[in-house]
C-alpha cells in the first residue's frame, strides 16, 4: 500500500518543499538545505545543499549516492555507518545482526 501512495507523495512534497524554498530566500540570504529520507524522492533543484540519512552505504544504495554527489551541489550524510563485522562494510545499514556471521 505505502508503495503505491510513492508518487503522489513524491508530488505533494516536492511541491510543498518549492514554496518552503521560495518563502525562505525572500528571507533569509544563506544556503538552504534538506535532508531526506531514501524513499522521498526529493527534487534537489531549488536548494543549495542537499543531505540524506541514506548514508548507510552498502552494494544497494552506492550508485544512489553517488548521483546526489555528481549533481555538484554540497552534501551531507545526516547518518551513516556499517556493520564491525566480516562484509559489514557491503551490508551498510542492515549489517547489524552481522555480528553473528564472523
Amino acid at each position: 500500500m505505502f508503495r503505491a501512495l510513492l508518487p503522489q507523495l513524491h508530488v505533494t512534497l516536492n511541491t510543498f518543499l518549492a514554496r518552503l524554498v521560495t518563502e525562505v530566500r525572500a528571507r533569509f540570504a544563506g544556503p538552504i538545505g534538506y535532508a531526506s529520507l531514501a524513499f522521498e524522492g526529493v527534487d534537489w533543484t531549488p536548494f543549495d545543499v542537499a543531505a540524506t540519512d541514506a548514508g548507510y552505504r552498502d552494494v544497494t544504495n552506492a550508485g544512489a549516492l553517488r548521483a546526489q554527489v555528481a549533481q555538484g551541489k554540497q552534501f551531507g550524510v545526516t547518518e551513516f555507518g556499517c556493520g564491525t563485522c566480516r562484509g559489514g562494510f557491503d551490508l551498510g545499514g542492515r549489517g547489524l545482526p552481522g555480528y553473528l556471521r564472523w
